[in-house]
């Protein structure tokens, strides 16, 4: 079993234990914050890691991790929670968060992407197609045959269009019926 190696918590002030327990137990606040400050709670308790990996249900590293992530900025929330009282929730949450993720880069540069949107805007017939509604398919033989891009799959054209909500096949709305209604006056 692997011991505890927190000894940093065991400084914490009393209010910023409170607010970690409170945290801990909240419903309001992300579930992966919730797990983390329980991490740190029942460190705090004097728990073991793998203890408490087995109590929440997760890897005994992820333990180790965030308690090594938290010890990081014990001196700065002892400092905080003793000046500006106000600021200890907020600061034990954004130790507790994720670290940003850039993610993957985008596959098409901004000026293909608005390309995609400025065709899917135009008429098909503005292209030489005799159809009143652009098609995924017609979008994507449009861009091909216009060397806008090599190949791109349908499934991306949707993605591109639909950031901005633009549905080019989709123009006909209710309110735009082809009926007309001829309506009799009334008595």
């Amino acid at each position: 079993m692997r011991k505890v190696k927190i000894q940093l918590v065991n400084n914490l002030s009393q209010l910023a234990k409170t607010t970690i327990h409170n945290i801990a137990h909240s419903r309001k606040i992300e579930a992966g914050i919730v797990l983390r400050s329980k991490i740190i709670d029942l460190s705090l308790c004097g728990n073991q890691n793998q203890t408490i990996a087995d109590d929440l249900g997760i890897h005994y590293n992820t333990v180790g991790k965030w308690q090594k992530r938290f010890c990081a900025y014990v001196n700065i929330i002892n400092y905080i929670s003793e000046n500006h009282k106000d600021d200890i929730h907020d600061l034990i949450i954004s130790v507790l968060s994720d670290e940003y993720r850039c993610g993957a880069p985008p596959v098409y540069s901004n000026e293909v992407r608005c390309s995609i949107k400025l065709i899917a805007c135009q008429s098909p017939k503005d292209y030489g197609f005799e159809f009143s509604q652009w098609s995924l398919s017609l979008l994507k033989l449009v861009l091909i045959q216009n060397k806008i891009v090599d190949n791109i799959s349908k499934g991306e054209i949707w993605y591109i269009l639909d950031t901005d909500k633009i549905k080019p096949w989709k123009i006909q709305y209710y309110l735009n019926s082809k009926e007309k209604y001829v309506f009799a006056p009334r008595n």
